[in-house]
């Protein structure tokens, strides 16, 4: 169980990344439309994204692409 969590873990946090950019993009309609209140909304949305960026650097979106540190590209 432990080999499948460490091959599909990528995938899961990017799943909840996404989930959570569409909870962003929702709540951000919601406030446009005025079916929530801007302090609600504001709040909502960012919890939504600071665990969009926690699910993103989970699933390996900050990582370092090249080893070569201090050059330009």
């Amino acid at each position: 169980m432990k080999r499948l969590w460490q091959i599909h873990k990528k995938k899961v946090y990017g799943s909840f990344a996404f989930l959570m950019f569409l909870l962003v993009c929702g709540t951000v309609g919601a406030v446009e439309c005025n079916t929530i209140s801007l302090l609600e909304g504001t709040i909502r949305s960012i919890i939504f994204l600071a665990l969009w960026v926690l699910f993103i650097y989970l699933a390996g979106g900050f990582e370092k692409l090249c080893g070569k540190e201090g050059q330009a590209v």
